[in-house]
């Protein structure tokens, strides 16, 4: 399972989108969690967008919280990577 990073879903979501998430990584091994999908919807101004998106995003696995009710943490059993997407503008 690979993590998205927020930052990788808004290079996604662009209306000129210059980046596609499968060039980067196989789309069945993403997964994300709800501060992510949070985080990407709070961006949206147009209704109809940010539906298609939490539709979209809400269809991935989610990653399980790595705190218990108690508030301790607990071992993982998973591991996941973050995808960072840095972007570079020519000069």
């Amino acid at each position: 399972m690979i993590l998205v990073d927020t930052s990788v879903w808004i290079a996604v979501f662009r209306k000129k989108a210059a980046f596609r998430i499968e060039d980067a990584v196989e789309f069945d091994e993403i997964a994300t969690c709800l501060p992510v999908i949070q985080e990407v919807l709070q961006g949206f101004r147009e209704e109809r967008a940010y539906r298609m998106a939490r539709e979209a995003m809400t269809a991935l696995p989610l990653v399980e919280s790595p705190m218990e009710e108690s508030g301790r943490r607990r071992p993982r059993r998973r591991h996941s990577i973050a995808l960072h997407v840095a972007s570079h503008e020519p000069r």
